[in-house]
């Protein structure tokens, strides 16, 4: 789990809630959380291909990669363009994030976000 104020990112792992007056816990380090300003955010396994459509537009990702598909292999554009779903840690995706220099928080991000759409 991820530990969040709004979207930015506070803290990556094993988030646990503490108690009031302490807020939360990442292996052991306490974040106060006295105006409950953090949340703890789950990244989906899966959205939808018009959520990510979407999420990529507003993150202004989406054409570097509909530039990188357009660059590969004829299976990967069946897949970018036929797919309903997209997994967040599917070989496909992993591999166009590094191409494009998108890290795994932002991969995070980017699917946290597609989820609310």
């Amino acid at each position: 789990m991820k530990l969040m104020r709004g979207t930015e990112l506070i803290a990556d792992g094993d988030v646990k809630w503490v108690d009031e007056q302490h807020g939360w816990a990442v292996g052991g380090v306490i974040y106060a959380d006295p105006e409950r300003v953090f949340s703890v955010v789950d990244v989906p396994e899966s959205v939808d291909a018009r959520q990510i459509r979407q999420a990529l537009t507003q993150m202004g990702l989406r054409q570097s990669v509909e530039d990188y598909v357009a660059a590969g292999s004829a299976d990967l554009q069946d897949w970018w363009h036929y797919h309903p779903t997209f997994e967040r840690h599917h070989p496909l995706v992993l591999e166009a994030a590094q191409s494009i220099g998108v890290t795994g928080d932002q991969l995070d991000q980017l699917w946290i976000l597609a989820a609310t759409l």
